[in-house]
C-alpha cells in the first residue's frame, strides 16, 4: 500500500503557491522572485483551497507538481496543470544544457537527459557543435510531446 496522501500533498502544494505569490507572512527566500516579478494567484484560488481542488483536482502523485504552462502568467485554472518534474524542467525559457565533455573516459561530448531519476544517453560526439545540435533537437522533440500532452 502506498504512503501517498493526495489530500495532504495537494494542500501543501496550495500553501506553497500562496506563499510564492506573497500571501503568507513567512516567505522562503527562494520564492521571493515569484511575488517580486508579479506572479499572482487568481482570486478564485485566493478565496479557498476548495476552489483550487475543484479546478485542479487532487495532486495525482508525488511525482506530479503544479506547473504554470506559460511562466509569464500567474496561477489560474487555464494556465496550470499537474506535471512531472521532467516536464517542468523543460517548461522554462532557458532549457537545460544536457551535454558535457567527458574528459575522464571517452574524451567525447556526451548528450544525456534525466527522466524520473534515470539517465537517458543520446550519444557521444567528437565535437561540441554536434552535441549541442543533438541536444537542441531533443529539446524540440520534448517540447512537442509536452505541447501535445504526451508527456505530463
Amino acid at each position: 500500500m502506498s504512503d501517498y496522501n493526495a489530500e495532504y500533498h495537494t494542500r501543501k502544494t496550495y500553501d506553497s503557491v500562496r506563499a510564492r505569490c506573497g500571501l503568507h507572512s513567512t516567505l522562503p527566500a527562494s520564492w521571493t522572485n515569484y511575488a517580486e516579478i508579479g506572479v499572482e494567484l487568481c482570486d478564485r484560488w485566493k478565496e479557498s483551497y476548495r476552489n483550487f481542488v475543484a479546478d485542479m483536482g487532487l495532486r495525482p502523485s508525488k511525482r506530479m507538481t503544479l506547473d504554470r504552462i506559460d511562466n509569464a502568467l500567474g496561477y489560474f485554472k487555464e494556465n496550470c496543470r499537474w506535471a512531472s518534474y521532467f516536464v517542468q524542467q523543460y517548461n522554462k525559457a532557458k532549457k537545460p544544457k544536457n551535454y558535457h565533455f567527458d574528459g575522464t573516459h571517452s574524451k567525447k561530448w556526451v548528450v544525456s537527459f534525466q527522466v524520473e531519476g534515470k539517465t537517458i544517453n543520446m550519444g557521444r560526439f567528437d565535437d561540441e557543435a554536434t552535441a549541442k545540435k543533438v541536444a537542441k533537437g531533443a529539446h524540440r522533440l520534448i517540447d512537442r510531446f509536452i505541447e501535445t500532452g504526451l508527456l505530463q
